[in-house]
């Protein structure tokens, strides 16, 4: 089965044919927010659904010289070769353990900008999407969930701190929700693997450090609004995502503040 790369970018270049009318499609998810063509995968039965594997929170890594490399289009077959009734935290843990990519292939993905971090959306389909997060010094995002879906994050480089929380008052949106700290990472460095599942799984993702960072992201299914959490004013909105970039090329109109 052959799949859709974005379009535009560097992507284009090795991928195979592109969707139907090969454009991008602009979302509804604010100023400069774009959604790119998905390609459509059969959906499994509910009696094809394997139960969530162990956890992979947390995974330190192995030394630099002991993790694979590989490149950007071979992550991106890898998990299209799993079948979805096993998209679940053990199975793709076992792909992203260890998981170094050939920095010149993700180089092309890796658009910085000043004070905050960035969304560089590499792949996505009906199953998962595949995304960089470049993460300039000093740079945090807000706390949020994950919609109930299934959220893996891979150091590529630099280190950042991962700091979990619990809402005492159910994941909201609305007033009232209060949070507690819940673990976490003070410096995750290169090569850490965390994993976040289920309604109830709160984070905030920051690089306190003077370095810069890139963290792969791999989102399933795939969501374009989540929850964001004020703890200050016990508030819990909707949260719209956007993409800095889709396939290396930037959006038309990046938005300033970036979700």
């Amino acid at each position: 089965m052959r799949w859709t790369r974005p379009t535009t970018g560097p992507a284009a270049r090795t991928a195979g044919p592109s969707s139907r009318n090969g454009r991008r499609r602009r979302s509804s998810a604010g100023s400069g927010a774009t959604t790119p063509p998905t390609h459509t995968r059969r959906l499994p039965r509910p009696s094809e659904i394997r139960p969530p594997a162990r956890r992979c929170a947390h995974y330190d890594g192995a030394r630099r010289e002991e993790r694979m490399q590989v490149a950007v289009e071979g992550i991106v077959e890898t998990l299209r070769g799993v079948p979805p009734a096993r998209f679940q935290p053990g199975e793709v843990c076992a792909r992203l353990r260890g998981l170094l990519l050939d920095p010149r292939t993700l180089q092309p993905y890796l658009h910085f900008a000043p004070r905050r971090y960035t969304r560089n959306l590499i792949y996505r389909d009906e199953i998962f999407e595949l995304i960089a997060l470049c993460w300039e010094p000093h740079s945090q995002s807000p706390i949020h969930n994950h919609s109930g879906q299934l959220c893996w994050l891979s150091i590529q480089r630099g280190a950042l701190r991962l700091e979990n929380f619990k809402s005492l008052d159910g994941p909201g949106p609305g007033d009232g929700i209060r949070l507690v700290p819940n673990g976490g990472l003070t410096r995750a460095m290169e090569g850490a693997l965390d994993l976040q599942q289920g309604e109830n799984a709160i984070h905030r993702v920051s690089n306190p450090f003077d370095d810069r960072a890139v963290s792969l992201h791999v989102y399933s299914r795939p969501y374009d609004t989540c929850i964001a959490y004020d703890p200050p004013s016990q508030t819990a909105r909707v949260m719209r995502l956007c993409y800095h970039s889709i396939g290396g090329k930037l959006v038309d109109d990046p938005p300033e503040q970036l979700q």
